[in-house]
């Protein structure tokens, strides 16, 4: 007689986006004796949304079935709204759900233990993230007529985005922490020569400081370089690999594998990639690092410019100008 099986993994939420971690925990345990490619495979996970999400999408998904919509909606939002519901929260728990599989399988050591501290750091950014970008392109579609949401009121103020990729929830939450000036676009070489993860990078960690990408620490990479991989398409054999090696030799994996493009920014004014980001990281990264050198005489501060050049990359030379107008410098 067949055993029967444990239960999803559950995924659920306090909140607008905050993971309940500890519930998650729970409900691994049952799977503690699964091998990896068994958990990166088939390991059932149920994703529960938000609650203000949910509410919403059941607002919209009765327009869409009674073709209610308030008189002022145009034809045109009617096909972005079914869009997004039908299109964009799908793949979102189809996400979620993946990268659940992908990271319970990382964590597991060649010995078979657990690494649950570092699944638990991975996992937490990852599906805040995830959410966060979800729950800001959903105030978007807030159709003329009707009563504004009761929730989102962190976004006031940033652009409209209509997609939910997982840098516009990561960059917002990581400012709050660390406070970089911006993002850009890197690849992540791993073994083969065409292995390759696009994912994005934070540039200019802090005035003064000589570090740059390839030193974040070991709970950095798990923060905001991980949680991207977790969306990858990839097979899951070269996903698990990638992300043990980032988890477990970080310093190794961003040195040696880490090429960075400069081609998309996001700045964390706007959070966003737009045509403007990288002018906008140049004018915070300029006036953070000002304020930092005027702590120096003015004959000492070109000296320790040319020191933290490096961090700012690759908006330096457009810093360097911006002071040398702001007389910073002595001349």
């Amino acid at each position: 007689m067949s055993e029967t099986p444990p239960p999803p993994v559950r995924v659920q939420f306090n909140g607008l986006y905050r993971p309940d971690i500890a519930l998650l925990n729970e409900s691994l345990i049952p799977y503690g004796r699964w091998s990896e490619a068994h958990i990166a495979a088939l390991l059932p996970v149920a994703v529960t949304l938000p609650a203000k999400i949910s509410q919403r999408l059941d607002v919209l998904k009765g327009y869409l079935v009674e073709d209610g919509w308030p008189p002022q909606v145009p034809l045109n939002a009617r096909q972005f709204v079914g869009d997004a519901v039908y299109q964009m929260i799908p793949i979102v728990q189809d996400d979620i759900a993946s990268g659940i599989r992908l990271m319970a399988a990382s964590a597991i050591r060649d010995d078979g233990s657990r690494d649950v501290a570092i699944r638990d750091q991975v996992l937490s950014s990852f599906l805040a993230s995830k959410m966060l970008s979800t729950a800001r392109a959903l105030t978007n579609f807030v159709l003329e007529g009707e009563i504004p949401l009761d929730w989102g009121g962190e976004f006031d103020g940033l652009p409209q985005i209509y997609s939910n990729d997982i840098i516009q929830g990561l960059s917002f939450l990581a400012d709050k922490s660390h406070g970089w000036a911006g993002w850009t676009d890197a690849d992540l070489w791993v073994g083969e020569r065409d292995n390759r993860f696009r994912l994005f990078v934070p540039i200019c960690p802090k005035p003064g400081d000589a570090n740059d990408v390839y030193s974040l620490s070991a709970e950095e990479v798990q923060q905001l370089i991980i949680p991207q991989l977790l969306e990858s398409s990839r097979s899951d054999q070269l996903v698990c690999a990638s992300i043990r090696r980032l988890a477990f030799e970080p310093w190794a994996s961003l040195s040696h594998g880490l090429v960075v493009r400069n081609e998309v920014f996001v700045d964390t004014e706007t959070f966003t990639a737009s045509y403007g980001a990288k002018a906008k990281i140049a004018s915070i990264s300029a006036d953070r690092t000002a304020i930092w050198l005027q702590r120096f005489p003015p004959n000492e501060r070109r000296r320790q410019f040319l020191k933290m050049e490096r961090s700012l990359e690759p908006v330096s030379s457009e810093v360097e100008i911006i002071i040398e107008k702001m007389a910073i410098f002595d001349s």
